[in-house]
């Protein structure tokens, strides 16, 4: 745990040299944490969470495997890595599209019908009130 705890302080210090944090509140507002639990992530009290990580990945853009290799290698994904991100999300948000887009047409076609047996039922009614009109004449 200690291990984990080190590089997390670690990620916050340098989110505060590159001025992506300006405190520990800050940090913790943006990762959508209250402050005492964060302090206690910091300062090795507290086990880092999976919400923690994946807050740390999308909100700031740090690599998990920084943080699981104990600080080595890249503290920020690459560009390479923030595209297939954006590209990832892209393609969730594109597939929600398309099937709210479907739910839609398929609304779209049942208010159809619905609309189409009114019409044969007023037409119908429009039909039987003539014939009844005619009847009264005869």
């Amino acid at each position: 745990m200690a291990a984990l705890n080190l590089v997390l302080e670690s990620i916050y210090n340098q989110l505060l040299t590159d001025k992506k944090v300006n405190s520990q509140r800050d940090f913790a507002e943006k990762l959508e944490f209250h402050e005492v639990a964060v302090s206690g992530m910091v300062n090795g009290k507290k086990a880092l969470g999976m919400r923690l990580l994946q807050n740390l990945h999308d909100k700031f853009g740090i690599n998990i495997n920084y943080i699981f290799s104990g600080g080595q290698g890249n503290i920020y994904l690459t560009e390479a890595e923030q595209y297939n991100k954006v590209r990832l999300q892209a393609d969730q948000e594109l597939n929600a599209l398309k099937q709210e887009n479907e739910m839609l047409k398929t609304r779209i076609a049942d208010k159809e019908k619905i609309i189409a047996l009114y019409d044969m039922y007023i037409k119908g009614a429009i039909e039987i009130e003539k014939a009844g009109d005619n009847t009264k004449k005869i």
